[in-house]
């Protein structure tokens, strides 16, 4: 028998299958790692516009942060509209209010999203701190 030098054609067509099914791996990989990178980043946003605004009632006086229900308004980060909604309740005996914010938005492919923060502030006198 003689030995063959060099490749047969259907040698390279598997070989070209092969490097084609790896290259076609690590395109859809590297789209659906810039999408979750996209939406990581606007969910990033959204907390922070959260914390924004409980940021602003949690400065305030106790007896100054209203009572509030429904209560939204829109801010833009980055091209992303999110639309803040929160509620403000009251409660006694101990007295404390309660402030939750939603935030929500959608994404370029018109998926919806949304996180919610709460947090609550309790209502302190001068006397009960120097203890």
């Amino acid at each position: 028998m003689r030995m063959m030098k060099g490749f047969t054609v259907i040698e390279l067509m598997v070989t070209l299958v092969i490097l084609g099914g790896g290259v076609g791996a690590l395109t859809y990989l590297s789209t659906r790692l810039s999408g979750a990178t996209v939406f990581a980043a606007a969910e990033q946003d959204a907390v922070a516009a959260a914390n924004s605004k409980i940021d602003t009632w949690r400065a305030m006086v106790y007896d100054s942060i209203p009572v509030v229900s429904d209560d939204t308004d829109t801010t833009s980060v980055a091209n992303v509209t999110f639309t803040r909604t929160w509620n403000i309740a009251e409660f006694t005996n101990p007295t404390y209010k309660v402030i939750d914010v939603t935030v929500s938005w959608s994404d370029a492919g018109g998926d919806s999203h949304s996180i919610k923060l709460a947090t609550a502030v309790a209502k302190t006198s001068l006397a009960n701190a120097s203890t």
